[in-house]
C-alpha cells in the first residue's frame, strides 16, 4: 500500500525543529504497515525533503500560500497514484478542494479532525470559520472520518450517516538514555533557586491562557512560596505577560524561555513538579501527553482534548476554574507509574497505527 499524509495548515518554518508532528509520528508509526508513505505539510519557509532511515516515509514541507493557518496550493505537488490519504482537516477551507481530488484520482480519503469549531477571539474570523465548518462537516458526515478527541467524535456522529472512530494521537519524545540530575538541567535551562517547578508549554496566546497562567501563579504564591514557574513560548501577549511580571514583583519566580529545540524539549519536563494546561478548547494536548510520559502531574482546565486523555484523579487532573486549578496544583498526589501507563499503554502512536490500519484494510470509504 502506498499512502498519503496531508496537513492543511501552514506551519512555520521555525516550528517544524520546534515541535513534535502529528503527521511525522503518524507516519513513522505506520510505516511497517505500508509499502511507502508520503508525507506533505505547507510551510510559510522554503521548501525541504526529508526521508528517514528506511527510505519508506518521504516528508515535503513545501511553500504555500495562505491566509492564517488556511493554505492553498498546486495540487500538482501531491502524487495521485497513492492509494489512501489521511488528511489532517479540521476547518481548513482548502479541505472540499481536497475531496474532490481524491475522488477523482480514485483515492480513499480519510479526514482526521481535531476541531469543529474555531477558537479565535475575532468575530469576523469566528463567523468565517463557522462556515467553513459547517461546509466541511457536511462531507465528514458522509465519510468514515478519525477524530482526535471525544467532543468531535459526537459532533460528527451527530445526524451523519458516517463511522467515525476515535483515534487519539500519540507522542514521540526524544530524552537521552541516561538523564542528567535535576540541578545540571536546571543548570542548563538557567533556572535559579531550588523551588518546586510548575511548567506552562504553548504559544502565549489568549486561547492558551498564557497570560491567565501567570495570574494564576500569582495567586498561588500567596498560598505557598516554594514554587517558581518555568514557562517556555513565545507570541503576542509577551510583552503583556512580561509587564505583569516586573509589575507585581515576581521576577525571581518566574523563568520565561522562547524556544527550545524539539530535540531539548524532555529537559523543562524532567525538572518540573506539575505541568498546567488552561486552554479551554485544547484539541489533543501534545505537552500534556509529554509532561504525562515523565510521569508527572498534569493539572488541566477542561476541555475536549485533556478530557479524552487523563483518566481524572488516576493519570492527571480536570479542574473547572483557577480556584480548583490552584488547589490540584498544591495538593493533588497522583502515582508516577499510572501516569506512565496510562501513555504506553493507551496513548502511543504505534496503536494509534494499528487501529487506523485495522479500518483502513476493512475497506471503509
Amino acid at each position: 500500500m502506498r499512502l498519503g499524509i496531508l496537513t492543511l495548515s501552514v506551519i512555520s518554518q521555525k516550528s517544524i525543529s520546534s515541535y513534535n508532528l502529528q503527521e511525522v509520528g503518524l507516519a513513522n508509526a505506520l510505516s511497517p504497515f505500508c509499502d511507502e508513505i508520503m508525507v506533505w505539510r505547507p510551510t510559510d519557509g522554503v521548501t525541504q525533503r526529508e526521508t528517514d532511515d528506511s527510505g519508506k516515509v518521504k516528508i515535503l514541507f513545501f511553500h504555500s500560500a495562505h491566509l492564517g493557518s488556511n493554505g492553498w496550493f498546486d495540487l500538482s505537488i501531491l502524487d495521485k497514484t497513492i492509494d489512501v490519504l489521511i488528511c489532517f482537516s479540521d476547518l481548513q477551507l482548502y479541505f472540499r478542494r481536497i475531496s474532490r481530488w481524491a475522488k477523482k484520482n480514485d483515492i480513499r480519503l480519510y479526514p482526521y479532525v481535531g476541531t469543529v469549531t474555531s477558537s479565535s477571539s475575532f468575530p469576523l474570523t469566528k463567523a468565517l470559520m463557522r462556515f467553513v465548518a459547517t461546509l466541511n462537516q457536511a462531507k465528514y458526515r458522509k465519510m468514515t472520518c478519525f477524530a482526535k478527541n471525544n467532543y468531535v467524535k459526537e459532533k460528527l456522529e451527530a445526524g451523519g450517516k458516517n463511522q467515525v472512530f476515535l483515534i487519539i494521537p500519540g507522542i514521540e519524545v526524544h530524552a537521552p538514555e541516561i538523564i542528567p540530575s535535576q540541578q545540571s538541567l536546571r543548570n542548563d535551562l538557567g533556572i535559579k533557586g531550588n523551588e518546586k517547578i510548575i511548567l506552562f508549554v504553548g504559544r502565549f496566546e489568549e486561547e492558551k491562557g498564557a497570560y491567565e497562567m501567570v495570574k494564576l501563579f500569582h495567586e498561588l504564591l500567596m498560598k505557598d512560596a516554594d514554587h517558581r514557574l518555568l514557562m517556555v513560548g513565545s507570541g503576542s501577549l509577551d510583552p503583556i505577560i512580561r509587564k505583569y511580571v516586573i509589575e507585581n514583583h515576581i521576577e525571581d519566580k518566574v523563568d520565561i524561555i522562547p524556544y527550545i529545540r524539539n530535540t531539548e524539549m524532555w529537559m523543562p519536563y524532567v525538572v518540573c513538579c506539575c505541568f498546567v494546561n488552561l486552554a479551554r478548547t485544547e484539541i489533543v494536548g501534545m505537552s500534556v501527553m509529554e509532561a504525562m510520559s515523565f510521569g508527572k502531574k498534569v493539572v488541566a482546565l477542561k476541555a475536549p482534548g485533556p478530557c479524552t486523555i487523563i483518566e481524572n484523579g488516576i493519570s492527571g487532573y480536570i479542574t473547572n476554574d483557577r480556584e480548583e486549578t490552584i488547589s490540584r496544583i498544591l495538593n493533588g498526589e497522583l502515582d508516577a507509574d499510572l501516569i506512565k501507563k496510562r501513555i504506553i499503554e493507551d496513548l502511543s502512536w504505534e496503536r494509534s497505527a494499528e487501529m487506523m490500519m485495522k479500518i483502513i484494510e476493512e475497506g471503509n470509504n
